[in-house]
């Protein structure tokens, strides 16, 4: 399964227009070459991500693990209406109070980016994470030694302007949200039929990370 040029083409200029009567015009164009392809890639990682996680929701459809084409504006400044980007999410079903951890995979124009992390990361979920790194559980060894194992991906995420944590594991502690990403610009692996697996060989490498990630979710929960 690929992506379509014709897909980036048209969430370029349709993001550039910013008018709801092109893109109402040219909903089968947008259904066509953004969305139906994306439901493909979900289809294709499917059997992985039930693999990693079988409570993870992966129904192909905007709003499950698919984004809209449509910005919702009701909360930003940015009043663009549309995005020229997509991406897609496997996650479990999002709790009442706060959202578990999932894949990602994002692109754009400009490239593509793909990991594992948080929509939003409550407090309650990284105090979770800074004791099992203190308590070195084993969950966060696995995903300590499955990072500092490989040079794909990197650690992001808001952190202390000042550290309040040092020692061997204060490039964690010392996040105040946490995620993890990989940047790609190769159109040729966008656009080629092997995308999914590409994307699974990535993901199996930050595997235990997203147990890590799952576990402190798992823990804020039963303390709300």
């Amino acid at each position: 399964m690929s992506l379509k040029k014709e897909g980036i083409e048209f969430l370029v200029e349709n993001r550039i227009r910013n008018d709801r009567e092109f893109y109402n015009s040219h909903k089968d164009i947008a259904n066509k070459y953004v969305i139906e392809p994306l439901k493909e890639l979900v289809i294709e990682l499917t059997p992985y991500m039930l693999g990693v996680d079988g409570e993870m929701i992966v129904e192909p459809k905007t709003t499950k693990t698919i984004s809209r084409i449509a910005r919702d504006t009701r909360y930003t400044n940015d009043k663009t209406l549309y995005r020229d980007n997509m991406w897609i999410m496997f996650m479990r079903r999002r709790g009442e109070w706060i959202k578990p951890p999932g894949f990602y995979f994002d692109y754009s124009a400009n490239g593509f980016e793909y990991g594992v992390g948080f929509t939003s990361t409550d407090k309650s979920i990284i105090d979770a994470l800074r004791e099992l790194i203190v308590s070195e559980d084993e969950t966060f060894l696995d995903a300590y030694e499955a990072y500092n194992s490989q040079d794909m991906f990197t650690m992001g995420g808001d952190r202390y302007k000042k550290d309040k944590y040092t020692g061997k594991y204060a490039d964690w502690l010392n996040m105040k949200s946490i995620y993890f990403y990989r940047r790609e610009d190769d159109g040729d692996v966008l656009f080629d039929d092997c995308l999914a697996e590409h994307l699974i060989k990535g993901y199996e490498v930050i595997r235990p990370i997203y147990y890590l990630l799952l576990k402190a979710y798992i823990i804020a929960t039963e303390m709300k």
